[in-house]
């Protein structure tokens, strides 16, 4: 059985966590998310993603959708990318979702 792909989620040099992944669901790859102490300032801003994700499609808003989409600017703003240190491969456009222990990415172009 094949090692399960590992990522490193970093901004610049900061190792913000590692992500471990169980599964893919196109295009979605599906981690277990390890955070280190250096993502606890950035975990706010996911959180509050969350919540307006998980806001119910018939109670949005407009102020709802302008304040998802300031929010995934201000995410893509951070300047994360996702490292695979098997590879070297460094991803800096691609859609990411933290929620507790679990991450979940895509890129533009996945599998």
């Amino acid at each position: 059985m094949a090692e399960p792909a590992k990522y490193l989620l970093k901004q610049g040099e900061l190792l913000l966590g590692e992500m471990v992944q169980f599964d893919y669901d196109f295009p979605w790859d599906r981690c277990r998310f390890t955070p280190t102490a250096a993502f606890a300032r950035f975990k706010p801003l996911f959180d509050r993603e969350n919540e307006l994700l998980d806001t119910p499609v018939d109670s949005r808003d407009d102020a709802h959708e302008e304040e998802s989409d300031a929010l995934a600017a201000r995410i893509l703003g951070l300047g994360l990318v996702i490292e695979c240190p098997k590879t070297g491969e460094v991803f800096r456009d691609f859609d990411l979702h933290i929620r507790g222990g679990d991450a979940e990415f895509k890129l533009p172009f996945s599998k």
